[in-house]
């Protein structure tokens, strides 16, 4: 599930922001710079309000997955009191090492 915008954590939509006003400029400087030597624009796509939000959206879903998968998998659950666990003797036992 994607967090919504403004939850994804302190200032991260604010880098977001940054980042595609630091893009626009970027791009409008490349764009006057073909302009100059005759050529056409180096990058001709205006980025409207529905554009930048689904790039948002993009952005906060990577962001939250990356965040799973770097947390990894969920923890198994504890056994009951009283009851044995027959994957626990085998995760503490010692390693056989293999003959070749």
């Amino acid at each position: 599930m994607v967090p919504p915008a403004g939850a994804t954590g302190p200032g991260e939509d604010d880098h977001f922001l940054a980042f595609i006003n630091a893009w626009v400029a970027v791009t409008g400087m490349m764009n006057e710079l073909a302009r100059s030597m005759g050529q056409h624009d180096f990058y001709p796509f205006v980025m409207n309000l529905q554009v930048v939000a689904k790039l948002h959206f993009v952005h906060r879903f990577v962001t939250a997955c990356r965040r799973l998968c770097l947390r990894g998998p969920p923890a198994a659950p504890s056994s009951v009191a009283g009851e044995e666990d027959p994957g626990a003797a085998e995760a503490t036992a010692t390693p056989v090492p293999a003959a070749h």
